[in-house]
């Protein structure tokens, strides 16, 4: 069965360390939706923003942001 879950990292930055640290992880779905609309907010906003200083990077930006709505609507579906 798949599953689909979000996993909190920390990255450190130093002499030496540079894996990501896993330090939590959900699969609960009120998490994940919460998670999967901030995300597509934020590409939303960088499609916008990129629009307005380079056309050709926010047409590449929106059709990405697109892709990840299609991708996580798929995923992680509002419930019914």
């Amino acid at each position: 069965m798949s599953v689909v879950e979000a996993i909190l990292v920390y990255r450190p930055h130093g002499y030496g360390a540079h894996e990501a640290v896993p330090v939590g992880r959900t699969d609960d779905p009120e998490v994940l939706c919460l998670l999967r609309d901030r995300v597509l907010e934020h590409a939303a906003a960088e499609a916008r923003f990129w629009s307005d200083v380079d056309p050709g990077i926010g047409a590449l930006r929106a059709a990405e942001a697109e892709r990840l709505t299609r991708v996580l609507g798929f995923l992680l579906p509002d419930a019914a």
